[in-house]
């Protein structure tokens, strides 16, 4: 049923003697189920078709949920032992296919990762990659704090995942500026350096979006902002260029939490029934500007 292309394998992968490694470990949980090899095979898409496409061409050969740091450099030693290639997967909501196992892969399911400290007094958390970034954003709120910036896709998304797929811009980044300068420290496996703690600027820039090439990030610590009052607005216009000259004007404010635009072909398609006329501002601000901004 599912061609599998073989032009990227490495050369004499044993994907058998990795399998019985696992099995004779008995700790570490994974399956080779097919409805659970499909699930992971491909990030959400655009369009079910493509989607599929994926996953007809390419399916992982295992599915590892790893609980722990041991767990995954036994995983990553095992690997580079049999030859076998590795796809790091996070929640799985990006829409361009980036945990596609186009080795016939091991993917390494990191949701299983989801553990998280907060420090209150200095107000900066370390999570675990497969932390679920809505659950964090509910959590925070208890203690008026709030992550400089996420992804529209918040709900579902980890924060590994965003990170290696080159988040760092997104909700807030308007107000909070790039969420990678809020970063103090990753940490990452590597076959070839094991555990590595990466503590520069310029170490988190090489990292970040390099989806698991260079390594599998395990935990991240970055500093948290005072959560502020937040004002949504939404703004219609029946012409694209007023919208344009609006948003010249928004650039002004300092105090800008978010823009999000949409044409009125979205909207059509979005509904299939309604023909929206206009095109569409939907802005955050804080409260503290609300009449500046009218």
């Amino acid at each position: 049923m599912f061609k599998k292309s073989h032009k990227y394998i490495p050369k004499d992968p044993d994907f058998e003697g990795f399998k019985k490694e696992l099995e004779s470990l008995n700790t570490i949980e994974f399956s080779e189920s097919l409805i659970e090899r499909i699930s992971v095979s491909g990030d959400l898409s655009g369009t079910p078709f493509y989607h599929w496409r994926w996953k007809e061409e390419y399916i992982a050969e295992i599915v590892i949920w790893p609980k722990n740091t041991g767990q995954i450099k036994i995983i990553v030693n095992l690997a580079t032992q049999y030859n076998v290639p590795i796809t790091i997967r996070g929640g799985g909501t990006a829409y361009f296919g980036s945990s596609v196992p186009t080795m016939g892969d091991v993917v390494l399911d990191l949701k299983t990762l989801n553990n998280f400290k907060l420090n209150k007094s200095k107000n900066i958390l370390t999570a675990q990659a497969g932390v679920n970034l809505g659950k964090l954003v509910e959590y925070l709120e208890k203690y008026d704090l709030e992550i400089s910036s996420i992804p529209s896709s918040a709900l579902s998304a980890t924060i590994g995942g965003w990170l290696n797929t080159k988040g760092s811009i997104g909700i807030g980044s308007l107000k909070y500026n790039n969420f990678s300068k809020h970063i103090l420290e990753l940490k990452v496996i590597s076959p070839s350096e094991g555990l590595k703690q990466l503590k520069s600027r310029e170490e988190f820039n090489e990292f970040i979006g390099t989806y698991g090439i260079f390594g599998i990030l395990i935990e991240v610590t970055f500093k948290l902002s005072k959560k502020v009052p937040k004002l949504p607005l939404m703004y219609g216009f029946r012409e694209f260029t007023n919208l344009i000259d609006f948003i010249e004007k928004l650039k002004e404010k300092k105090e800008i939490y978010y823009i999000s635009f949409f044409d009125r072909n979205y909207f059509k398609k979005l509904n299939g029934i309604v023909n929206f006329e206009y095109y569409c501002l939907f802005v955050v601000e804080n409260e503290n500007i609300r009449e500046d901004i009218h």
